[in-house]
């Protein structure tokens, strides 16, 4: 973005812009008292969402002036990982505590539908977008083993959880979507 590179400073409730043909911070802005979490970038509108646990939010930051623009969203309880789609303009946040996936319209930044996770199924955390299929694969745990973690797909033409869920191991805490080999990869 803007050849910067965006990262979140977890306790201070800052988004640090790195100059990367510097490789200097040139900018600190102030998002929320208290913990903001994880970001993703909207290559649409040249945005970064931030999601913050400490006040159930995502906040949004315009690129071009490195400024935080309009209300927080408010979401489900605890939002963590997010993931854009490119082809709807929707983002699509884990709510931890909430067992919920919110989706955010980026073209008006509000919330415009939540989806609540199959019975049994608990703590959505790590997301991400497979543009091959336009569809959303986000893992969470298992009730009957807390450390189990299984991973759902949302179909994004119609935000619903299509098919069986699949076992990835224990702590499914990242992935990574490959488009070349329309592969995805999980950290356990």
């Amino acid at each position: 973005i803007n050849n910067s590179m965006y990262f979140s400073n977890l306790a201070a409730g800052t988004v640090k812009v790195l100059d990367c043909s510097t490789n200097i911070v040139t900018t600190t802005i102030a998002v929320a008292v208290g913990v903001v979490n994880f970001i993703t970038y909207n290559s649409i509108n040249n945005s970064i969402y931030v999601s913050s646990v400490s006040f159930d939010s995502v906040y949004v930051i315009d690129c071009n002036t490195n400024s935080l623009v309009g209300s927080p969203i408010s979401v489900g309880n605890i939002p963590q990982q997010m993931a854009f789609n490119s082809f709807n303009n929707t983002l699509y946040v884990c709510n931890s505590n909430s067992d919920s996936i919110s989706l955010i319209d980026c073209n008006t930044n509000t919330v415009s539908d939540t989806i609540a996770l199959p019975i049994d199924y608990l703590y959505p955390y790590s997301i991400l977008y497979n543009n091959i299929a336009n569809s959303i694969l986000f893992s969470c745990r298992y009730s009957g083993n807390i450390s189990d973690c299984y991973c759902f797909n949302i179909d994004c033409s119609n935000n619903s959880i299509i098919g069986l869920p699949f076992f990835t191991g224990a702590g499914a805490r990242g992935s990574a979507f490959n488009s070349t080999s329309n592969s995805v990869y999980i950290c356990n």
